[in-house]
């Protein structure tokens, strides 16, 4: 979700600049052909054309042919963010922890009396206890109400596991659920999270994890850059367009250059020579008027 935040903001704002610069170039009187040119070609290489090899990656990655250490690295990349978002070992060790709880000790839980401490509220020593020990972790109960902004609120297990080697974790329910509802809400969510893990892996190994913002840097430099090889009829007709593209913006640019320089010496030739002829009317004058005395 946050890479697809991503690539639509950075989409936006290019599109936003290809406007903006189309527009004053529309507006202008100088450079009116330059400025129409960058605004195009940001649409068209900086934006069509990386979206474009994305769907190509996605469908068929096959069809391109990445350079190995631009795909090596890629995909380092892509399991590093993988084990910041889906960590397995915590995943695994929560989903053990709950399961061993609702099988051992879910009829302790369910006759016990549950106390919720209030997280608002401060705490005083003759309140009753809000934990309860299990076989395998102690549990912490609190509650927190809309009080306080920005915070999350409702019911809260805190679960401390007596082995050390795992580390302490938080669940959350509603302000009406019951302990085990919590730990079944739980459950579920880690089990989510795992299948999550496993298809985004899958996408990893084969190859379509590429999103514009991935693909962008390496179709910037399409001429003079070998990392994408297209290998398929398809792809090699889209980088053949592109760099044929690329390379009449660049023709452009260059043709728009000169003729801004070209005009700007003959507006200078132009000054220079009404100067030199105000000048000679000038030293006419002078003459006449020194004749005339």
């Amino acid at each position: 979700m946050l890479d697809f935040v991503i690539n639509t903001i950075i989409i936006l704002v290019l599109l936003f600049v290809s406007y903006y610069l189309w527009k004053i170039g529309k507006e202008r009187k100088e450079n009116v052909l330059l400025l129409k040119m960058i605004s195009l070609f940001i649409l068209i290489h900086v934006v069509v054309f990386p979206i474009i090899y994305v769907l190509i990656i996605k469908n068929d990655p096959s069809s391109i042919e990445i350079d190995s250490k631009v795909l090596s690295f890629e995909k380092k990349s892509q399991l590093n963010n993988l084990e910041l978002n889906y960590n397995k070992n915590d995943i695994d060790n929560q989903k053990l922890i709950i399961e061993n709880i609702l099988k051992n000790d879910k009829k302790l839980l369910e006759k016990e009396t549950i106390y919720w401490f209030n997280d608002n509220d401060p705490f005083h020593e003759d309140e009753p206890d809000y934990s309860i020990t299990t076989g395998s972790s102690t549990l912490y109960f609190y509650e927190r109400d809309k009080e306080i902004p920005n915070e999350p609120y409702g019911r809260f297990i805190e679960v401390e596991p007596k082995d050390k080697s795992y580390k302490d974790f938080e669940l959350k329910g509603d302000f009406e659920m019951s302990v085990i509802e919590i730990l079944d809400k739980g459950l579920r969510r880690l089990e989510l999270l795992s299948k999550e893990r496993k298809n985004e892996l899958k996408i990893i190994k084969s190859n379509k994890f590429w999103s514009y913002k991935e693909v962008l840097p390496y179709t910037i430099n399409i001429l003079f850059s070998d990392s994408f090889k297209p290998k398929k009829s398809f792809s090699q007709l889209v980088h053949f367009l592109h760099n044929v593209l690329v390379a009449v913006f660049l023709f452009g640019f260059i043709v728009s250059l000169l003729q801004n320089s070209l005009e700007d010496k003959k507006e200078s030739n132009i000054e220079e020579r009404l100067d030199r002829i105000e000048k000679t009317l000038k030293e006419i004058e002078d003459m006449l008027n020194g004749k005339r005395e």
